[in-house]
């Protein structure tokens, strides 16, 4: 007899969102549960540069590679994933090629989207294709968004918010059983978790209760000071 007959298949779990919408405490609360192991943008570990990226457009090679990896180091993880706004053009492709694939994405309010992503990339502009004039290249990053016949940073910011909307009630229509669109404060809610939870088959000993919420704004915010206050002195001037 197949020893491995009776071993239960791996259930692939992918995380989206257009970004700067909750998906780190997503994939904490994912990841705090046991069986499960999910990444955030590819990062394996606590090396923020280490990610592993898809780009936007014709990146399937990239994709097909990356969850091959991911399922080899799942260990004995039934669930495995990753989490990356970069994953929504592939997910109708994802579905056909893992059936038993799942799908959350977490929308927040346009306005709090472009705001966010505004004080982000201060200085960069990956919604519009350039070349470093008025804005800096970020060959990591630029080639994971959909670029746009708009110049204007923060309309560019609301065709892409709109765009991710617009495919999202699209999957929701077309993958009932596999996409999950959830409003970013249902994360903060014990039956937004259980929802979520029951969404991707996870019938084990859950931990719905506790704090989740990771405030990456903050850390990014103080982080940005920092180096702006360090710049200013080391640099002999005074702000």
């Amino acid at each position: 007899m197949n020893a491995s007959a009776g071993k239960k298949a791996k259930r692939l779990i992918i995380g989206c969102g257009t970004g700067r919408c909750g998906t780190v405490s997503l994939v904490k609360f994912l990841d705090s549960q046991p069986g499960v192991s999910v990444l955030h943008e590819g990062v394996v570990g606590s090396d923020r540069r280490g990610h592993h990226l898809v780009p936007w457009y014709e990146g399937e090679a990239q994709l097909w590679s990356w969850l091959a990896e991911l399922e080899n180091r799942s260990g004995d993880a039934d669930w495995y994933g990753d989490a990356g706004f970069y994953f929504l053009p592939y997910l109708p492709a994802i579905f056909k090629r893992h059936p038993t694939s799942r799908a959350i994405c977490l929308e927040r309010d346009r306005k709090q989207v472009i705001r966010s992503y505004l004080e982000k990339t201060e200085g960069r502009n990956h919604w519009f294709r350039h070349e470093g004039d008025g804005w800096a290249q970020d060959p990591e990053w630029d080639p994971c968004y959909p670029h746009y016949a708009e110049q204007d940073k923060r309309k560019a910011l609301g065709l892409y918010w709109d765009q991710y909307h617009s495919t999202a009630m699209e999957y929701c229509a077309r993958f009932p059983d596999q996409f999950l669109l959830l409003p970013t404060a249902a994360l903060n809610e014990v039956s937004g978790r259980r929802k979520l939870l029951e969404f991707i088959g996870y019938e084990v000993e859950r931990a719905v209760d506790g704090q989740f919420r990771a405030n990456a704004s903050y850390k990014n915010r103080l982080r940005r000071t920092m180096t702006r206050v360090s710049s200013l002195f080391g640099a002999g001037r005074h702000p």
